[in-house]
């Protein structure tokens, strides 16, 4: 069951269909070849709840129940949020955006904007080793990703870019990392 809503508004306000839904997890995993696949876990509720998208141009949206049956949603006529129907089953919202990292001399791109207070976890490809977040580099080494919370950033990434890890020696001394 799908329902389309467009919404005009002359004013230039926010319309809002329901309460914000209460999200377990917001995934977004990057593929090396630039693709972008996000998912959204909402927790079950016996009222509507509304879901905001990440911006980008979304393709194949689907909604369905952690049993993987298809969940009853209306979606906005810009596509930036969708409204949950009341459902026993917490929701799976998977989507893919198709325009958000862009490639210029062989360093990826998103400038990127969530705000809501769920922690968005993002996985990259498994040679990839640093990221840059607003400039500042993060080593994922072993990890599968990093989270942001509330979370705006300019991310950055190059594939095959060497990385070296040493111990510094300043006036003497040695740098010790705690743990």
């Amino acid at each position: 069951f799908f329902v389309s809503v467009s919404v005009h508004s002359s004013f230039a306000q926010e319309v809002s269909f329901a309460e914000p839904a209460e999200q377990l997890s917001v995934n977004v995993t990057i593929s090396e070849e630039g693709n972008v696949n996000v998912e959204h876990k909402i927790k079950s509720d016996d009222v509507p709840r509304e879901v905001e998208l990440l911006e980008g141009k979304i393709s194949d949206i689907t909604v369905v129940t952690e049993k993987g049956k298809d969940a009853q949603y209306a979606a906005s006529g810009d596509g930036k949020k969708i409204v949950i129907f009341p459902s026993k089953d917490n929701i799976f919202v998977r989507y893919n955006l198709d325009d958000v990292l862009n490639k210029t001399d062989g360093i990826w791109r998103w400038d990127f904007l969530y705000t809501s207070s769920e922690a968005t976890a993002f996985y990259f490809p498994q040679k990839l080793d640093l990221v840059f977040a607003n400039d500042r580099p993060v080593y994922i080494g072993d990890q599968k990703g990093m989270k942001c919370h509330g979370c705006q950033m300019k991310l950055e990434y190059v594939f095959d870019e060497p990385t070296y890890v040493g111990q510094v020696e300043w006036e003497k001394e040695k740098d010790r990392k705690s743990t």
